[in-house]
C-alpha cells in the first residue's frame, strides 16, 4: 500500500506535518517450501512468519526535528483519501516499534527524513494494520 500526501499524520503521540509518503509492505520472515520426488518444482509453500514494514518520507523545512529513537513503540496513525472525488477517507492506524529514523539531503529534493517502522500485532494472530472508513 501507497499513500501519497496523508492527513492528519500522528507518530508516538506527536503530529508529524510534512509527510510525502506511507508506504506499507508486507514479507515473509520465515518461508517454508516443499517438494515432490515428481519433480523441480514445488508443490507447497507458506509464509507461518510474517513481517509489515511501514516507511514514512516527509519534507523537513528548516532544522531537523528529534528524530523517534529505534525501539520506541506506540502508535501510528493517518488518513488516507482516495484521488479522486469519489470514495470515502480512511483512518489507517497500527501499534509500532521504530527500526530507524535518519535524515537525508539531495540538492533537487531538498532535506526529507525517513522513518522505517515495524508494525505489530495485537496479538500475534490479527492483522497489524487496521483500517477503518473515516468521515471528518
Amino acid at each position: 500500500m501507497l499513500i501519497l500526501q496523508p492527513h492528519h499524520v500522528t507518530l508516538l503521540g506527536e503530529a508529524l506535518p510534512g509527510v510525502d509518503s506511507i508506504a506499507v509492505s508486507r514479507s515473509a520472515s520465515k518461508f517454508v517450501v516443499e517438494r515432490a520426488d515428481a519433480g523441480p518444482h514445488p508443490v507447497f509453500a507458506d509464509a507461518p512468519e510474517q513481517a509489515v514494514e511501514v516507511v514514512i518520507v516527509r519534507t523537513l523545512d528548516g532544522p531537523s526535528p528529534d528524530a523517534p529513537a529505534p525501539g520506541r513503540q506506540g502508535a501510528l496513525a493517518f488518513v488516507a483519501a482516495p484521488s479522486g472525488a469519489d470514495g470515502p477517507s480512511r483512518r489507517v492506524s497500527a501499534t509500532v516499534v521504530v527500526r530507524s529514523s535518519r535524515v537525508e539531503a539531495s540538492g533537487r529534493r531538498g532535506a526529507s527524513q525517513r522513518i522505517e517502522l515495524l508494525a505489530l500485532s495485537p496479538d500475534g494472530a490479527a492483522d497489524p494494520i487496521s483500517i477503518q472508513e473515516f468521515r471528518p
